[in-house]
């Protein structure tokens, strides 16, 4: 049974021996299970050392000089805790055969620093003998020469484990080292490690002469490691080299991270930041094994100039497997590498596939260059590559350099790519800019057979040069775009160029490739330098230069973005099936290729369409051969019409191709009401040089026709006359009413003199008859007057007013300021009664169109004046029924409207008319009925009417209206309702012995008209 023995070993400024040497030695080789050393220093606050241990203790020292262990056979552990002292020595004292093992802890706040060599020191020649050595965080290590801070060492076998959450710094030597042979090595910091002239941290295991079982060599840090030469090192022999990091790692002059394994895999991790300032950030190798790197973190790789080396190394990862084995990168959305004097990746493998993933970020002089010898590669981006170099290699995004490869982008690529040999496709999904930012001429090589597809974005910014030598076929797939920049070159030396998708070559930019097909759609503004062939399906436009051109069947060829000319530089050729979509325009411009060779013309169709303001009549030159035409096209599109009017055909001589245009329909056959038809003819009947002609003569189809009649008819100026003669009703109803409340007065005593007013407003809809548009109409106004009685029985009065009518519909809107004067006047004979006047109301009119047609517009507005003279009486009995009276009635109303003539201003649609009349007759026939009601103290009187108004006459208001230079022409206005049933409902209320103040709801219904009006009464009895 172990036994626990305590020496108390006390200790002055000149330390006294402990007891004897002897009993000190007894003790040790007593074969005591546990011994503890306690020496309190009398420059420390706390010092101790304990000592676990199954057998004999060789020799020992605890104190501030230096601790020393040496251990026999078996298990031992030493524990060091709040002490200072130059270093610690933990080892065997023998090379015996037997396995042991040791492990020394450090806790507390320990200090240990060696001024001259290493600190803390191991290092066993046993076989199978294990090192565990634990620091903890408060613990301070430091060392000057030796091996460095920390060194364990099994130089026969045995396992080594390192846990340090210390502050580890060395100068002259590595920070923490632990190598063995036959053995695994594991080494975990969380602390701080620092070497100002050697290795961060370095693990060695796994050397052996002969195979036996792998080892695992690891090195885990999520710390903080900077060193002048590799922040972390790991090297395995046999097994997996791993090495992960989420800390903070700085390389002066080395890598950051590296990993090595001769016959085994190698994998680094990396979370963290690596900054390496004059080699790669990561570098993993293996000989025979796989290599596996993957960071999510921060990588940084920099060419210090001021250290000499061979200008090569200095990527942000660095993966190979030198023999054979497959070798994995990836760099995750959350990665970002930068790496301004090489690669942002090299991946390599002498016989074994490649895989690159990034979806993260690298900015660096060269982007991704991945090969295998004897393997495929695979090289996939959906995150951002930049590549930033301008010289050595300029811009490469990628790079492939040997075996197999495919490369696929479906995020962003700035730079370009290049390949040694072998085969090698490249596939864009995303966006791929050949030219990065600070980039202008860029040239890149390829080997072997190559491809590129298109089917995102590719692009040459403005003004940049981009060419490949040896691409074999560049194809822009149906979904790929490519976006030559204004000043632009793509230059695809030796290469295929067949494009699906769509291509836009900006002013000045050019395309050089041996041939170009093209099944999508290409528009060329700038240079292509080839043969062109427009294979079925393809689009071809642009005012640009092109080679040899051949439109195939179920091509198709349009010069210009809108109208322009495109240049072919040497011969032309259209296939039969094949399709020349040409546009003309005003000026008699229109499309047009121009060959300075032949044009060979097997077939095909013209299709024509108008663009701005063409001219009918006019010749058009769409083709034009320096070396000759020959042949015909086959047809014209739509049997040759070019709108719903225009027709063309083709001409020919030598060396040109022409289209003639011409009238061959009638504006008016389009027409479907008499106002389409009355308006078509009068714009029949101008030039052929106006522009509202040719505006319409090239509308498409007879519905936008129909619609540029109406807006042209001018219908406003007759349908505002309908509304001025509805509007002279205004003034009639108040005279006969005033005349009729005369005769039969709310309050006491008859009424001598009288002063009135009536203020109104009214709103409705003279509703369309399938010609003529609907027109909504309002008017708001006041009218006063006086009457008296005279001659003893007649009351006689007159009468003055303002109004303002607004009307609106489809085809324009007018307002009217109407002034009235007028004179009425009636008698009662028992129960007849006779009421009459006559009014005459001056209109100041104005009207506002909108004619908006394709590439036509103009607002014409016009100003004139119309007088409204009328004539009116009513007839009625009056029949008593107790407080009630009933009078049947009949009325007649005689109205003229005398229009001026006038002249729109406007443009080409503008309009003139003469002075007209327009005369309409209205009879009513019906009932009025009143009755007495008390109200309160006073009087009131209830009014109502029903009856039904007849129109005859000119109810259909017509203009005659002319375009300058035209005929006249006539079209009629939204018509005056011929049958309709009147309403009004009221009620007066006598305020004082005499005044009388009044209010009425008016309504006018029938199947052409709606109206509705309020009205308010005042009437003053002297």
């Amino acid at each position: 049974m172990a036994v626990v023995r305590k020496l108390h070993v006390c200790a002055s400024r000149s330390p006294a021996p402990v007891r004897s040497l002897r009993a000190l030695r007894a003790i040790l080789a007593s074969g005591v299970a546990a011994v503890a050393l306690q020496a309190v220093l009398p420059d420390a606050a706390v010092a101790g050392c304990t000592v676990t241990s199954d057998q004999p203790i060789v020799s020992s020292q605890c104190d501030s000089g230096f601790v020393q262990l040496r251990t026999g056979t078996g298990a031992t552990s030493l524990t060091i805790s709040d002490m200072t002292t130059v270093g610690v020595d933990i080892a065997p004292a023998t090379t015996s055969t037997t396995p042991t093992s040791h492990t020394l802890t450090i806790t507390g706040n320990t200090v240990v620093s060696n001024p001259g060599y290493s600190a803390v020191y191991s290092e066993t020649f046993a076989p199978g003998h294990d090192i565990v050595v634990n620091l903890g965080s408060g613990v301070s290590i430091t060392s000057v020469g030796g091996f460095g801070a920390v060194w364990l060492r099994n130089d026969v076998s045995g396992d080594i484990t390192v846990d340090s959450a210390a502050t580890v710094m060395a100068t002259g030597g590595p920070g923490i080292t632990a190598t063995t042979n036959l053995g695994a090595v594991t080494i975990t910091n969380s602390g701080s490690v620092t070497s100002t002239d050697d290795r961060g941290i370095y693990a060695d295991g796994g050397y052996s002469n002969t195979v036996l079982e792998p080892v695992t060599v690891s090195v885990t840090n999520t710390g903080t490691v900077s060193a002048y030469l590799a922040g972390i090192r790991v090297i395995d022999y046999q097994g997996l080299a791993l090495l992960t990091n989420s800390g903070t790692v700085t390389s002066t002059t080395r890598q950051g991270l590296v990993a090595w394994s001769a016959a085994g895999d190698t994998t680094i991790v990396n979370s963290g930041t690596v900054t390496a300032h004059d080699d790669n950030a990561v570098h993993a190798m293996t000989e025979t094994g796989t290599v596996t790197v993957t960071n999510s973190g921060t990588l940084h790789a920099y060419d210090n100039t001021a250290i000499a080396d061979s200008g090569i190394g200095h990527a942000g990862i660095w993966a190979e497997a030198g023999v054979s084995g497959a070798v994995v990168v990836t760099n995750t959305a959350a990665g970002v590498i930068t790496a301004p004097s090489d690669f942002g990746i090299v991946a390599l493998s002498a016989s074994g596939n490649v895989t690159v993933t990034n979806a993260g970020t690298i900015t660096s002089r060269g982007g991704i260059s991945a090969g295998s010898s004897d393997g495929d590669v695979s090289v996939t981006n959906a995150g951002t590559i930049t590549a930033t170099g301008a010289t050595n290699p300029v811009a490469v995004a990628v790079s492939v350099t040997t075996g197999t490869a495919t490369v696929t982008n479906t995020g962003t690529i700035n730079g370009g790519f290049t390949a040694t040999g072998g085969t090698s496709n490249f596939v864009n999904q995303g966006t791929w800019n050949l030219l990065p930012t600070g980039v202008t001429t860029a040239s890149w090589t390829l080997a072997g057979t190559s491809s590129f597809s298109n089917q995102g974005l590719v692009t040459v910014a403005a003004g940049g040069s981009a060419t490949f030598n040896g691409l074999t076929t560049f194809t822009n797939a149906a979904a790929g775009q490519l976006s030559l920049g204004a000043g632009s070159s793509l230059n695809l030396i030796g290469t295929t160029f067949v494009n699906d998708g769509r291509i836009d070559i900006a002013a000045g930019a050019s395309l050089s490739a041996t041939t170009v097909q093209i099944a999508g759609s290409m528009s060329v503004n700038g240079t292509i330098t080839g043969a062109v062939v427009v294979d079925g399906g393809g689009v071809l436009n642009g005012s640009g230069t092109i080679g040899d051109t051949t439109v195939a069947n179920g091509g198709t060829i349009g010069p210009g973005n809108s109208i322009g000319t495109l240049n072919v530089a040497g011969n032309y050729t259209q296939a039969i099936g094949s399709t020349y979509a040409v546009e003309i325009g005003a000026g008699g411009t229109s499309d047009l290729i121009h060959a300075t060779g032949t044009a060979t013309i097997l077939g095909g169709t013209l299709a024509v369409t108008s663009y701005g303001l063409a001219t009918v009549g006019t010749r058009y030159t769409i083709l034009t051969a320096d070396g000759g035409v020959t042949g015909t096209y086959d047809s014209i599109a739509n049997g040759g019409r070019v709108s719903a009017f225009v027709s063309a055909t083709a001409d020919y001589d030598s060396n040109n191709v022409y289209l003639d245009t011409a009238l061959t329909r009638a504006f008016a056959a389009a027409a479907i009401t008499a106002n389409q038809a009355a308006a078509a003819t009068g714009l029949g009947s101008l030039a052929g040089s106006s522009a509202l002609y040719n505006a319409v003569a090239f509308l498409p189809s007879d519905a936008a026709a129909q619609r540029a009649f109406d807006q042209i008819s001018g219908e406003i100026h007759a349908s505002i006359k309908g509304a001025l003669i509805e509007t002279g009703g205004l003034v009639r109803d108040a005279a006969l009413d005033r005349v009729r409340s005369a005769f039969d007065a709310v309050g006491p005593g008859a009424e001598r003199a009288t002063v009135w007013s009536r203020a109104f407003g009214t709103w409705g809809t003279a509703h369309g008859d399938g010609n003529a548009r609907a027109l909504d109409r309002s008017t708001g106004g006041v009218v006063i007057g006086g009457d008296a009685v005279v001659f003893d029985d007649w009351r006689l009065g007159l009468l003055a007013g303002y109004s303002r009518t607004k009307a609106s519909g489809s085809a324009g809107s007018a307002t009217a300021d109407s002034y009235h004067v007028g004179g009425y006047g009636g008698r009662q004979w028992g129960a007849l009664g006779l009421r009459a006047g006559a009014a005459y109301t001056h209109n100041d009119v104005s009207t506002s169109r909108a004619v908006s047609l394709t590439n036509f517009f103009d607002a014409p507005t016009a100003g004139y004046d119309a007088g409204t003279t009328q004539g009116f009486a009513e007839l009625g009995w009056k029949i008593p029924v107790g407080r009630t009276a009933l009078e049947p009635f009949a009325a007649v109303a005689h109205v003229n409207l005398h229009t001026d003539g006038f002249t729109e201003l406007g443009g080409a649609a503008a309009l003139r008319a003469g002075a007209d009349d327009t005369d309409v007759t209205f009879t009513t026939l019906g009932l009025h009925a009143s009755a007495d009601l008390p109200v309160g103290g006073g009087l009131a009187k209830a009014r109502g009417t029903f009856g039904w108004r007849h129109a005859f006459g000119d109810t259909t208001p017509f203009a005659t209206l002319a375009l300058t230079g035209g005929s006249p022409f006539s079209v009629a206005g939204a018509p005056i309702a011929e049958n309709a049933l009147v309403t009004d409902l009221g009620i007066d209320v006598a305020i004082t012995p005499a005044a009388t103040l009044g209010v009425s709801y008016r309504g006018q219904f029938g199947s052409d008209i709606t109206d509705q009006g309020v009205r308010g009464n005042l009437a003053v009895r002297f």
